[in-house]
């Protein structure tokens, strides 16, 4: 995602540093080609026919059609995070790592340069999500 912008007001970068909420796990169907189609067909539908018990069973036939591929292939899982901590023209990027050996685990890391520390999977809103600035 694009954090630094450019202020043509001031004639300088800025870090954008909006709270910016994300999940760990992603379900990423409904941007898929056919999950895109299947949301047009059922838009298009509510604006011909309305929202009447017919049009809402046709929407539940839509949304129950099978899907090109099995569940499983559009959910995805967290695996790292990239964080910045600085202003746009200076600063310090570290990632926050998910065990890949262990994913049963749930284990995370703190990797920041040669330090290398576990890390709360429970503190990711607080120093991912931005918002605040804490300097």
């Amino acid at each position: 995602m694009k954090r630094f912008e450019f202020d043509y007001d001031r004639m300088i970068r800025v870090k954008v540093n909006d709270y910016c909420e994300f999940p760990l796990d992603l379900n990423m169907e409904p941007y898929t080609q056919e999950g895109l189609s299947k949301r047009e067909r059922i838009q298009k539908l509510k604006e011909e026919r309305g929202e009447d018990d017919e049009v809402q069973q046709l929407i539940e036939e839509i949304e129950r059609e099978p899907l090109k591929y099995p569940k499983e292939y559009y959910e995805y899982s967290l695996s790292g995070i990239v964080v910045h901590s600085g202003t746009a023209d200076s600063g310090h990027y570290y990632s926050f790592i998910k065990d890949r050996e262990h994913p049963e685990s749930g284990k995370w890391y703190e990797m920041n340069d040669a330090l290398v520390r576990d890390f709360d999977p429970k503190d990711i809103p607080s120093e991912c999500f931005g918002g605040e600035d804490t300097f």
